[in-house]
């Protein structure tokens, strides 16, 4: 019960800075490439603690927590690189997000029909989370050179959908612990 609550606050604050992250993006357009370092760089190492906040305090629930103990591993990395090299060209960039966007997708992809198999009402929240994140991802790679500007406005974007969606994602919560409990007391 407790690790569900805090599953909830995680989800929550998740949201919201990845929220702020795509505000922010769209909103300094100027210094895009440096800026985008700078912001990327932080979310993903905040991004990164939570996961592996929610890896160690919830590695029971989780149906597959390798994959949370990687994306953890995978965000800090990321972080750390860009706040180190905060001159990398667009194309760098440009990849970069575009593989953690992708193998965020995929793993969201995949947790939605876990949930749908728990019976989770909202599990297809979590699989337009996933769609969203892979076809983002997909547009960046094939197309790095379409300028800092596109790159900006999709990430904002995308980063700002992903920040209302993880939000949302924490209503899932709730359903999954009530179904769980059903399933103990039964």
């Amino acid at each position: 019960m407790k690790e569900m609550k805090m599953t909830k606050i995680m989800l929550c604050s998740m949201g919201v800075v990845m929220f702020v992250l795509g505000s922010l993006t769209l909103s300094i357009p100027t210094l895009a490439l440096t800026t985008l370092s700078l912001i990327f760089g932080f979310g993903f190492v905040v991004s990164g603690i939570f996961c592996l906040i929610s890896f160690f305090s919830e590695k029971d629930i989780l149906s597959n927590p390798a994959w949370v103990l990687i994306q953890a591993f995978l965000d800090i990395f990321i972080g750390i690189f860009l706040l180190w090299n905060l001159g990398p060209t667009a194309v760098a960039v440009t990849y970069i997000v575009a593989f953690w966007i992708l193998f965020g997708g995929i793993a969201k992809f995949s947790a939605a029909f876990m949930l749908r198999k728990t019976g989770a009402d909202k599990w297809w929240i979590v699989l337009i989370n996933g769609v969203l994140g892979i076809l983002t991802a997909f547009i960046m790679m094939f197309f790095p050179f379409a300028g800092s500007a596109v790159l900006v406005a999709i990430i904002g974007i995308f980063l700002a959908l992903y920040g209302i969606l993880i939000f949302l994602e924490s209503s899932t919560i709730k359903i999954f612990e009530l179904k769980k409990t059903d399933k103990i007391s039964a």
